[in-house]
């Protein structure tokens, strides 16, 4: 026999023996092994069917196994999982980094997610799975992670993101696990198993948010990287802030970058985030407010937003209620006779939901729905500026961290420390008394179910304990006083309704159940002593089962709100426990509020015995359940004090509207060099700061700044923008759109079909020549034809010539003429280095935009720094001001890569020599136009942090 022949026979000899292998181990239940073997066999044959089959097979038995154990009830199905998660994992770890295992193959990455999440990482882990779980921690945290994808799917299959180490680069992830690794990091655990994992859970999410945020920014403001802007993104959309809730930290830094990272996302996917909103011209009308929900459904923010504005002051407020649906309702029938108007927002499109807030040109906006947890559609809202100033409501438990959250609306007795505006990025804005008044007097939907105590099994005797808390509030620290609580009381029972699906509809219930009554045996108590309620359909079904306990245990360190609302009406003493932050302090605010303030607990030890005390002390409950009758009998309770609660609402958004005119009215009364040191100094302030500042495109500046300066005027005409070097149209569709008409110039063959194509829908309103401005009688003009958009008279710093072309000419005066344009409000220029020659070709003396834009460059041979200070000193003459946006590009023009950032606005002032290429565009206002100043110290405004030292209470 030849070698050849023999080695082939070798090689088919070990493949058809690593087959019968690889399905021996598959018999036996073997996965990992048959896993390894088939992986060693696909090296070898890589097209092997039978080896293809066996991993198909593998993956096919880990998804019953896991239907099985999800389905079932018995520990058998648990301990079969148990053991295929732990072969795989032991299998995986032990593998060198290296290792070109195909488990990121689409049916070994299906089976291995299926294990991950599984539900198996909420029960806690055997003593066995323990110690591999340690050891991959160990090597987790010694290698810092250069370690491979089998190692890391080893740790994910045991245990959660939050018990492992972070990598001090996401960069040390491989690049093909990078995603599904993210996914891991932002998972959002159910079921804390420990004693302090509520902390440890927070500290995790801050530690991430910062990584992401490292990762992102690297030390700037503007994103530099692909890589960068999809580690944003990632942030951005798969964060989840609900796990931090449960603690009594500061949440604000970490809300702050959460902020962060939804603006750049949002400003890399195209969204128009910032928005100039200076004061109305005419300030006699009423305040315009915007109250924004979802729904004026059958929901907890419905009836907290209906509280705010049951009573506000109707002669100084119109007041816009918008929504995603409109229920017909009657809470949104009470709310709309409330209210001027109800305007449905699209339920999809960022774009389109901000277009049509901001066609209404608010004063103010106020959101009434949670925007912390994930990034929703309204904290999405948040991000963008819509109105003078954006008002958070304690609908948000916490600081948004959103860049255009300007006020987060609470009270007095809802923040009671001196330190608590250190934990608010927003303004804190104190009412007096509680927050928590909530308008439920307008649901009366009756109780649809019956319930007493013969439902829960317990005698006359037996004192009942209940809490409303939800599933995710009920930490374990919780749990355990409960636990205590009823140690203390022998002849007592805990009842639960903690699966609320406004939370979620989907519980991990099992191992939480599990759980509690772990602690319930470690404290001595019988597990059967817990009882588990089912939601009920309505809150009238809520009060019947209230109504059948004797004692309420509040939550905490995460307090209840309005669920605390519940026990107080149907008269059943609560006991709450004040915390150090705003979440933890609205059931003492609550308690305070009705004057019941001695079960306000400052301690677990001061909860736990004045819990035990209410149920051994009858004489007290008695007391306790009197004073509780007498509050419900006062015509309003406290609680629906709607009249008196918006009424302070209103008070407080005059206020608030008040504070934001002032620096305007001050600006209005200045002298003019006062005026521009202020905005000058506002200027420097913010633009080295700001991410959305340091990414303001041209195209931008049109959306943010110019358009919205146009709109708060109104003229009898159209208006009328001159576009010359119009490239596709892009700086022009945005006035277009708003109702203007345009004439764009444009020589440039090959950009000129797409341009045509861009204005075309605005048929004769728009007009496109063919044609170069010049500041010579010349009729015909050489361009040099480059790369698409970078064309123009002369050659280009940025791209070789490819050809030279003959274009008809003109100047703008001569083209006015000739075609009887009337007036321009806008013009705008971007002649690839001869902007100014065509700005010179304009009569002013004939014609006054009222905003010209130029762009200049220091690439550009013909524009120097003294020729472009030059041009801002011609145009004082002509009595024109000038604001000058100048960028830095850090060499990727040069590379072709038009990246940059802002690093300077300058009004009314030369440009300065900073060392390097200077480019950017000039806008030339008129020297006189104090709304065009106004509309920059807005725009600039808005960019500053909100939160203020000062903490306001209002009468």
């Amino acid at each position: 026999m030849s070698i050849l022949l023999q080695t082939i026979s070798a090689v088919f000899g070990r493949v058809q023996r690593a087959r019968r292998r690889a399905f021996k181990q598959l018999q036996r239940g073997k996965l990992a092994a048959a896993v390894l073997t088939c992986d060693t066999l696909l090296r070898r044959a890589p097209q092997d069917q039978v080896a293809r089959q066996i991993l198909q097979d593998v993956a096919s038995t880990v998804t019953v196994a896991v239907q099985n154990y999800r389905n079932a009830s018995d520990a058998s199905a648990e301990a079969v999982l148990r053991e295929i998660r732990f072969d795989f994992a032991d299998m995986l770890q032990a593998l060198p980094a290296k290792f070109a295992l195909e488990i990121e193959g689409i049916q070994m990455a299906q089976a291995l997610d299926l294990l991950t999440d599984s539900g198996l990482r909420d029960l806690p882990r055997s003593s066995q799975e323990k110690k591999l779980f340690d050891s991959l921690h160990r090597r987790l945290a010694a290698d810092n992670f250069p370690v491979g994808v089998p190692t890391l799917r080893a740790a994910m299959l045991l245990g959660f993101s939050f018990e492992l180490p972070l990598p001090t680069s996401l960069e040390l992830i491989p690049v093909a696990f990078r995603e599904r690794y993210c996914q891991f990091l932002f998972e959002t655990p159910q079921v804390l198993r420990q004693l302090g994992d509520a902390d440890r859970c927070a500290e995790f999410v801050a530690n991430l948010i910062d990584l992401f945020h490292k990762e992102s920014f690297a030390g700037q403001v503007t994103l530099r990287t692909t890589t960068a802007k999809r580690f944003a993104e990632i942030a951005a959309t798969r964060a989840n802030y609900l796990q931090p809730y449960f603690t009594n930290r500061n949440l604000r830094p970490m809300m702050v970058q959460r902020g962060d990272l939804m603006a750049v996302a949002l400003i890399s996917a195209g969204a128009v985030v910032l928005h100039a909103l200076p004061p109305r011209r005419y300030q006699l009308e009423k305040i315009r407010l915007g109250i924004f929900t979802p729904s004026f459904g059958p929901f907890t923010d419905s009836h907290f937003t209906a509280s705010h504005l049951d009573h506000l002051e109707r002669d100084r407020f119109d007041i816009t209620l918008y929504v995603f649906k409109a229920t017909g309702d009657a809470l949104e029938r009470h709310c709309l006779s409330r209210a001027d108007r109800l305007v449905v927002l699209p339920r999809e499109g960022l774009k389109e939901q901000s277009e049509r807030i901001r066609e209404d040109d608010l004063d103010i906006l106020m959101v009434g729905v949670n925007q912390t947890i994930t990034a929703t559609a309204a904290a999405l809202l948040g991000c963008l500026r819509l109105a003078r100033t954006q008002v958070a409501t304690v609908s948000s438990p916490v600081t948004t961290g959103l860049h255009h959250m300007d006020v987060m609306l609470s009270a007095v007795d809802n923040e009671v420390h001196p330190g608590a505006q250190k934990h608010y990025s927003e303004q804190l804005w104190l009412m007096n008394g509680s927050v928590n008044v909530y308008a439920y007097q307008y649901d009366t939907e009756p109780a649809t179910v019956k319930f007493d105590r013969s439902h829960l099994q317990v005698s006359a005797e037996t004192t009942v304990f209940f809490s409303g808390a939800n599933f995710f509030k009920i930490i374990p620290e919780l749990s355990l006083a409960w636990a205590n609580i009823l140690a203390r009381v022998p002849d007592s029972v805990l009842v639960l309704m903690p699966f609320n699906p406004n939370w979620t509809d989907s519980y991990r219930a099992a191992p939480f159940i599990n759980r509690v009554k772990e602690q319930f045996r470690d404290c001595g108590v019988v597990p059967e002593r817990l009882r588990l309620i089912d939601p009920v359909p309505a809150r009238a079904d809520v009060h019947c089962v209230i109504a059948a306990c004797d004692i309420y245990l509040d939550a905490y360190p995460f307090a209840g709100a309005c669920s605390m609302l519940d026990p107080i009406i149907v008269s059943v003493p609560p006991v709450v426990r004040s915390g150090t932050v705003g979440r933890s302090l609205h059931g003492a605010a609550i308690m305070r509020m009705t004057g019941i303030d001695d079960v306000i607990c400052t301690s677990e030890e001061s909860y736990i015995s004045t819990a035990v005390d209410l149920a051994t002390n009858p004489a007290r409950r008695v007391r306790m359940i009197a004073a509780l009758k007498a509050v419900n009998a006062r015509q309003p309770p406290p609680y629906f004090d709607t009249f008196n609660f918006s009424s302070n609402v209103s008070r407080a958004l005059l206020n608030i509207h008040r504070d934001y005119l002032a620096p305007y009215e001050q600006l209005g009364s200045s002298t003019a060099h006062e005026r521009r040191n202020t905005i000058q100094e506002l200027a420097n302030a913010v633009v080295a700061r700001s991410t959305e500042l340091a990414s303001l495109s041209d195209i931008d500046m049109i959306q943010v700044l110019i358009r919205p300066y146009f709109s708060q005027s109104t003229v009898e005409r159209r208006r009328h923008m001159v576009d010359v070097g119009a490239c596709y149209g892009a700086l022009a569709v945005p006035l277009l759109e708003a109702g203007w008409t345009a004439d764009l110039f444009e020589p440039d063959p090959r950009t000129r079909e797409t341009l045509t194509q861009q204005v075309g829908r605005f048929g004769t309103r728009c007009r496109v020549f063919n044609m170069a401005v010049t500041n010579s009688d010349s009729r015909e003009i050489a361009f040099h034809q480059t790369r698409a958009g970078l064309s123009g008279l002369g050659a280009s710093p940025f791209g070789a010539t490819e050809s030279v072309l003959k274009v008809p000419a003109t100047t703008l005066a001569g083209f006015y003429a000739e075609h009887g344009v009337k007036h321009v409000d806008f013009l705008k220029i971007d002649a690839e280095g001869f902007d100014f020659d065509v700005l010179a070709s304009h009569d002013f003396n004939v014609m006054r935009p009222a905003v010209v834009m130029v762009e200049y460059g220091t690439h550009f041979e013909n524009q120097p720094l003294h020729v472009i200070n030059q041009s801002i000193s011609r145009m004082a003459v002509e009595g024109y001001g000038s604001v000058v946006f100048n960028y830095f590009d850090d060499g990727n023009f040069s590379q072709g890569n038009f990246v940059y950032q802002l690093t300077h606005v300058l009004l009314d002032r030369p440009l300065p020599d900073v060392g390097r290429v200077a480019f950017g565009n000039i806008l030339f206002y008129q020297a006189d136009d104090m709304h065009f100043l106004l509309s920059l110290y807005a725009l600039l405004d808005v960019c500053r942090p909100r939160a203020s030292t000062r903490k306001h209470a209002v009468a």
